[in-house]
């Protein structure tokens, strides 16, 4: 990462570098919660089911 050395603001290569970086960061971020997301609703669909069958297994 030794880009550090170049003039901040350099043209319009830097500004579609600067927008690629921000549309790729988020694009992480939004897979990494969706994919957060998925674990904690199939562990609540897998509580569920486990609450259901020990309701069932109770009644009998």
């Amino acid at each position: 990462m030794g880009d550090m050395s170049e003039p901040r603001g350099a043209g319009m290569g830097g500004g579609l570098l600067f927008l690629a970086v921000v549309l790729f960061l988020g694009y992480l971020v939004i897979t990494t919660i969706v994919g957060i997301l998925k674990w904690i609703v199939g562990a609540v669909l897998v509580l569920a089911v486990v609450g259901m069958a020990l309701k069932i297994a109770d009644r009998k």
